[in-house]
């Protein structure tokens, strides 16, 4: 990794500009206030861009996705809890225990969700190496999650309406999630250095 001698950012080794300020990579300014090179006009100061991507400031999609994963969070731990709350009554239907063990399971997979979105977020807030791949696993266990439960109602009611339970909406919003956050946060590695 080189680092830019100009706004400090770190880049890759291929690169022979900084992507972030633009400044030749072993260009050394003289006193006279030209670059290197006989013939050369001065440059003009260049603006500051402002940088986003670096590891003094958090990231504006870290930012979204912290935003994200602390209301998955909350989201699950309340959802899960009253769930769980609802259907602890033993005083069932024998008909209906099935359905009774489907929901202590919707309730049981939210509380693990739920409880591995705080970790998530502790993890992604301190820039721990382990942040972005605990993202990973969050929208993997809500994706596998989603999957169980859809065949574990086909099962129980062959007949029932998937569409009002918004499996397939969370599915889909997972799966793009996972797929976004595995490109950004492989190209942002070195951020997380916890």
């Amino acid at each position: 990794m080189k680092k830019c001698t100009a706004c400090g950012a770190t880049f890759d080794d291929t690169s022979k500009f900084c992507p972030y300020c633009g400044t030749e990579y072993g260009a050394e300014e003289r006193p006279d206030g030209n670059s290197e090179g006989t013939g050369t006009q001065p440059q003009q100061p260049k603006k500051e861009k402002k940088i986003i991507n670096n590891a003094q400031g958090m990231m504006l999609w870290h930012k979204i996705v912290l935003f994200l994963v602390g209301i998955r969070a909350v989201r699950c731990l309340i959802r899960g809890l009253s769930i769980l709350r609802g259907y602890v009554d033993a005083d069932v239907p024998e008909s209906m225990v099935p359905v009774r063990n489907l929901f202590l399971g919707i309730g049981i997979e939210n509380i693990a969700i739920g409880v591995f979105a705080v970790i998530c977020l502790y993890r992604l807030g301190k820039y721990m190496r382990s942040g972005p791949g605990s993202v990973k696993i969050l929208y993997g266990m809500s994706i596998a999650g989603a999957l169980i439960l859809t065949m574990w109602t086909v099962s129980i009611s062959p007949d029932a309406d998937l569409s009002k339970a918004g499996l397939a909406d969370s599915f889909l919003f997972d799966v793009l999630m996972l797929v976004i956050n595995s490109i950004y946060y492989s190209k942002h590695q070195d951020v997380f250095v916890n």
